[in-house]
Formats: C-alpha cells, structure tokens, sequence
C-alpha cells in the first residue's frame, strides 16, 4: 500500500458522473487514500500539481496526455459508457481503445469483461468486474406505490443529442449542426454507412411522437426529463401543454421517485427506473420504421429495448401506462451480466477495493513524476492547487463571451451550488 496513496478520479460529463465518483472519492476516503476530482479539460494542469499515483479515467480517447499520465501513474479504466449490452456498439467503440495505456481496467458486468477476455483486449489479470457506480442508485428502496388509476405521473427520458446538444448553444444554427455532426460521424450520433439527416430523422420523429402524446392525454401529468448532454432550453416549445413539465433538475434517481410510471426509447433510463420497480413502456413502435432503419442497428438493437411492452398507437400506450411494474426473468438476467446487479456490495466500494489491492505493485514499476506539457495559458495560472480552478474559470467565461459551451457538461470545484445538488442523494446512497 502507498501510504498516503493519491488517487484522480476524471469527470468527462458532470451530469453523469459526478455522483458517481463522488461515491467513489467517499470508499476510497474510508482506504485512507487522498482523492481529487477532476474534469477532463483541465486534467493536464491537476494532474501536474496533485501528482497521483492513479488515475481513473471515464475513456481513453480525447485524453491527449494519456501516454505521458501512463509513464509516471497506474492508469485504470472505468468506462462512463456501458453500451447497455449492446455487442455492436462495444465493439465498434473498443476498437478505438489506446490499450497500450491503461493497466487496469474495471468493469460493468461480465458482459464486458468476457469480450476483454475472449479477445485478447486485455490480459485476465488486470480486468476486474466492479459494476460502475453511476448505477448505484439501483440499490434504493423503490417508490411508494400508489393507484395507477388517478393523477397519473409519467415520465419521459429524451434520448436525442443533435439539435439540442449543449455544445450548440441558445442559438442553434441547423445548418452548422448538420455539418458538425457529419463530420464527428462515428464518435458521434451515428455508424458509417448512415448519415447526418438519418439521426436528424429519427431526432425529429422523437418530438412529433412525444408532442402527440402529450397533446392527446391532457389528463396526464407529464414530467419529461432532457438527456444530460441536451440543452433544456430547447424544450421551452413543449411548455404551452398545461399537463407538462420539463424537469432537468438533480439527479435522475430523485427524479424517478417522483413518476407513476415512465416512457421512452432505445435509452438506458428505461433500465434506472425498471430497476427501481418503476413500469416502462416503450415508443418505439410509434416512431415510423422507415426511421428507424435509418439509423445503426447498434442503437435500435439496444437488448433492453425488446423486453419492454411497445403499444403500436398511443390508446394502447395510455392503458399500458396504468398498469403496474413486473418483474421481467430476461431484464433481471441481462441486468446481473452487464452491470453486476444485483451484488452485495455496491459498486463504489468495489471499485475502491480494487484500486487498493492493484494499484500499488504496477505504480512501483512506474517511473518518477513527470509533468505533462501545458499551454501558455496554463502556465500562466500558476504551480498552485487551484490554478485548474482558474482555468476552467477562465474557460467559462470565454464560453460566455463567445457564445461557446467548451464547460458547459464540465466539473468545477468552484460551482459550489451546482455540487451540493446531489447531496441528498449521495447521503441516501452512502447510508443504505
């Protein structure tokens, strides 16, 4: 054990993950090990002046410094992205792996850790199942049940990022969203041979359907929830629907407490609220297939997606929407394999366990702290704790004054009032 051991847990999107390794930071703490968090477009800067001797990353791609990091920290990967099962998706985007910097690698489920195996991405010995504590609110207590029957709650997840992605601003310009997500292509909304217009397609097709929906059930109370990626100004348009609100506040499992039931597509909250014993029903049905064949089969062919009920007109959704949760053998089943829930402990202590038993032994074959390169402007900040602070800071106010979201999904120790957001649900989850 490196007494104290130094321990860097990075943030790629706050909306995501920042409860998630809050809890992380809180097992670890409980090891006597120093934590800091930080997000990804200062990790330079934090990990010059923390000097970890671990670094846990959300993904390897995007992280410019990964192989100076690699000389001088044990670097363990703990995926922000679980592919929800889906083989397609994880194999596409394993592929852009930079393997030959990562020494460890934390796992969702065995889903994941057999195609680690299986294909010789990485050695047995340093592959580990933790499950990812971004799920860790699976372990609350469910919701109080009620009678489905009167004052109905329904919740609606967006699982759209185009047109209403938080890079794009206030203003979003289509033609310059079309252009951009063309040539993000495969790092992005969609698998060549498809293009931009087929998510535009599938995106516009989402928002008729919702808008009917809601339109057609004014006795229904509708929550619709945007992606954590989205900009919820955009959904200022649905607010003239007296039965609808857009709620982006908190995190999804407080949220969840507040819904009867809940309805969406080809996303992962469906499988947050089953798990909370929440019932689901699915649109996809309603979405004309000639859309959904525009986009890759790796989106519409999501595992979860098929054990959900999917009405075929909208008279068939509301009555399923009364009815209550079940238990689903195959959702159980696929939830045990590809997030290692349930266990009987949850994934933050696991993770924590994991650093503590591994990372030691791999760091001793590391070589002396080397600092990774930074810009003028970083220099510039000073050798001091907090000169990432002022960074970012800095970065922010530039986003401000020309019109740019760069820290805009981004962690910042100084957003006091956005950090202590989460801190009922974090006390509840460190409690159970």
């Amino acid at each position: 054990m490196i007494n104290p051991m130094r321990v860097l847990l990075v943030i790629d999107s706050f909306e995501r993950e920042f409860l998630a390794m809050r809890l992380v930071a809180a097992a670890l703490e409980k090891h006597n090990v120093e934590v800091r968090l930080c997000c990804r477009q200062v990790l330079g800067m934090v990990f010059n002046r923390f000097q970890p001797h671990v670094v846990l990353l959300p993904k390897t791609h995007k992280i410019i410094e990964l192989d100076a990091i690699h000389r001088s920290s044990v670097v363990i990967l703990c995926q922000a992205e679980s592919f929800v099962g889906s083989l397609d998706s994880f194999k596409y985007l394993s592929a852009h792996l930079r393997k030959e910097f990562v020494d460890l690698v934390c796992c969702w489920g065995s889903f994941d850790y057999d195609f680690y195996i299986e294909n010789k991405v990485f050695p047995a010995g340093r592959v580990f199942v933790t499950g990812h504590s971004m799920n860790e609110s699976w372990y609350l207590p469910p919701p109080e049940k009620k009678n489905l029957s009167v004052n109905l709650v329904v919740g609606i997840t967006s699982s759209l990022r185009a047109f209403t992605h938080k890079a794009l601003g206030l203003n979003c310009n289509p033609f310059k969203s079309i252009i951009g997500i063309e040539e993000v292509g495969d790092s992005g909304y969609f698998l060549p041979p498809y293009h931009a217009e087929d998510w535009i397609a599938f995106e516009a097709s989402w928002v008729r359907v919702v808008h009917q929906i809601i339109k057609e059930n004014p006795d229904i109370q509708f929550s619709l929830r945007p992606h954590p990626l989205e900009n919820p100004v955009h959904y200022k348009a649905f607010e003239r629907f007296p039965n609808l609100i857009v709620d982006s506040r908190g995190n999804i499992a407080e949220w969840l407490t507040t819904l009867d039931a809940m309805c969406s597509s080809y996303s992962g909250s469906m499988l947050d609220a089953y798990f909370r014993e929440i019932p689901v029903v699915s649109i996809r049905n309603l979405i004309p297939s000639h859309i959904l064949e525009g986009i890759h089969p790796s989106i519409t062919g999501i595992p979860h997606e098929s054990h959900f009920v999917a009405p075929n007109d909208i008279t068939s959704l509301r009555h399923e929407l009364h009815k209550p949760w079940r238990a689903n053998c195959d959702l159980d089943a696929l939830g045990k394999r590809v997030f290692n829930f349930p266990d009987e402990r949850r994934p933050s202590e696991r993770l924590a366990d994991t650093i503590v038993q591994n990372a030691p032994p791999i760091y001793a074959a590391k070589s002396a702290f080397e600092s990774v390169p930074e810009s003028r402007f970083e220099r510039l900040c000073g050798p001091f704790g907090w000169a990432p602070d002022l960074r970012l800071a800095m970065l922010q106010w530039r986003d401000f004054m020309v019109g740019t979201n760069i820290s805009s999904a981004a962690y910042g120790r100084h957003r006091f009032l956005q950090n202590r957001k989460s801190n009922d649900i974090f006390e509840k989850i460190s409690n159970l």
